[in-house]
């Protein structure tokens, strides 16, 4: 039977350049999104009652020399009964899409939400950062103005997935 050892130093060192390497895709992502037309998120964050998970799926598009911003976005937060699909109708931006346009490393995006679990629809506004460094995942801001959900706001920090932009 053989055993094997684990050098402490050896294995610090290790995780310390995981870390780094991790650090890099943070700024690798923000790169991106900085010259994005193309916005995409999936993943988790709090709930806006503090306990569990809520669950985001987006991808927002400008093609290349348009004005113009659309796509879908799918969000439920099951422990405030909240659960909608929600899209943007050619949201104008004042600069042309281009994958050289400067957006900031995120957004703010409007639309109009259905409800999944009742009748009804409303409209929506959502602010996203995406990473700034390893220890800050992104941002993601959902609040609800009119229809089946109004008043619903939901904020804070993604606790899973992520947020990036992708060039056209």
């Amino acid at each position: 039977m053989t055993t094997t050892s684990i050098d402490p130093a050896t294995s610090t060192r290790r995780r310390s350049r995981i870390r780094r390497l991790l650090a890099g895709g943070g700024a690798l992502a923000i790169a991106l999104l900085l010259s994005a037309c193309h916005y995409v998120g999936s993943g988790t964050v709090t709930s806006a009652t503090g306990n569990g998970p809520a669950t985001f799926n987006f991808n927002f598009n400008c093609p290349t020399g348009s004005h113009y911003l659309s796509g879908a976005l799918v969000y439920t937060d099951p422990a405030a009964h909240v659960s909608l699909q929600a899209v943007l109708n050619h949201q104008y931006q004042s600069s042309t899409c281009a994958p050289t346009n400067y957006f900031g490393y995120g957004g703010s995006f409007y639309g109009t939400y259905a409800s999944r679990t009742t009748s009804g629809s409303g409209n929506f506004e959502l602010d996203v950062y995406g990473a700034t460094s390893a220890s800050d995942p992104g941002h993601f801001e959902l609040t609800l103005t009119s229809g089946p959900y109004s008043g619903y706001h939901n904020s804070g920090p993604v606790t899973a997935g992520g947020i990036v932009g992708i060039p056209d």
